[in-house]
């Protein structure tokens, strides 16, 4: 996970075969607002994965802003 020194909660499972082979899974929450889950495979000590992160600081913010919005809306309504 690159989180640039961020701090990350995760749970996964991951097999190494050796040093440079293995493959792994995990579910993580960063302290950057972020959840998502990332399988990767190392073949010859090479990473390949697939990962899926979605910020949960900017729907939380979506969302408020909407209901912002919607209160404004409704205070200006005669």
């Amino acid at each position: 996970m690159d989180n640039k020194g961020g701090v990350e909660a995760s749970i996964g499972y991951g097999v190494d075969l050796n040093d440079l082979n293995g493959a792994g899974a995990k579910a993580y929450l960063n302290n950057q607002g972020n959840v998502g889950v990332k399988a990767s495979i190392n073949i010859n000590g090479t990473e390949s994965y697939i990962q899926v992160e979605n910020s949960l600081y900017n729907n939380v913010m979506t969302h408020l802003t909407a209901f912002a919005e919607a209160m404004l809306l409704q205070s200006h309504s005669p």
